[in-house]
């Protein structure tokens, strides 16, 4: 099993600007995570002029600098309904001026959190509308039949297995991909201490050689009462998982 991505989720405003950037070269498999929705992203705000900085600086870094949006709420639902944000839509405008690839390589549209159905159709005409990006859908038994049917209608994009639903709680055993011509990723408990048992758990029921990501959010929080993202907890789940890739790898 070869590691595509290993993400870190929900970096927040108080991380300084160069301090995020340090970490994400820390190897070119890193991608952080930002959680985007209209009550903390929106034009002017904190985590808006937070972000802004970190995707002008990945838009002139002669290195890749992976970052990823994960839509929730009412964003969602409007992204889904073919109406995306403006201020989404002038981040995934950004490209990168060396080899002129999306700042914003994958969106995550947690469907499973809007508050309207999902109609696939008009979601997969969203998604087509930006050939370049890498869209992620939850899969779980909320998302089950609208995931179903964009995938059999031959839309374009790949999944994350999350049985918590963003709770953060491992699954007692890790699901196969649904079907081997979809991307899949992994998410829900993992941390810097389990990351590794539980890679060796995923590698279980993935086919062999198989390309997938890792994505930890809860996982990286201090033990704080406001329990925020570290940096130092992230550098760890990174190195471990990192450490385990290259000990199979031989």
């Amino acid at each position: 099993m070869n590691l595509r991505y290993i993400t870190a989720s929900d970096a927040r405003s108080n991380l300084l600007p160069r301090d995020v950037l340090e970490f994400l070269t820390m190897s070119r498999k890193i991608e952080l995570g930002i959680q985007a929705h209209d009550t903390a992203m929106s034009f002017g705000f904190e985590r808006w002029q937070w972000f802004n900085t970190l995707a002008h600086a990945a838009q002139h870094a002669n290195v890749p600098l992976n970052l990823a949006l994960h839509i929730n709420y009412s964003w969602c639902d409007m992204f889904c309904d073919g109406s995306v944000p403006q201020e989404i839509l002038e981040f995934m405008s950004l490209r990168n001026v060396y080899n002129h690839k999306p700042v914003v390589g994958r969106i995550q549209l947690n469907i499973g959190d809007g508050t309207k159905p999902v109609n696939p159709y008009k979601l997969q005409a969203t998604m087509e509308h930006f050939p370049g990006v890498e869209f992620i859908l939850p899969y779980n038994l909320r998302t089950l039949h609208t995931v179903n049917k964009l995938m059999y209608n031959g839309a374009r994009f790949s999944v994350l297995y999350d049985a918590s639903y963003g709770a953060g709680v491992l699954p007692k055993q890790w699901d196969a991909p649904v079907c081997t011509w979809v991307p899949t990723g992994y998410a829900g408990g993992l941390t810097p201490e389990n990351v590794a048992t539980q890679l060796d758990k995923i590698n279980a029921v993935v086919p062999n050689g198989y390309e997938t990501w890792i994505d930890a959010e809860g996982g990286l929080r201090d033990n704080t009462t406001t329990g925020v993202f570290t940096l130092a907890r992230a550098r760890e789940y990174v190195q471990n998982a990192l450490k385990w890739e290259t000990q199979h790898q031989k």
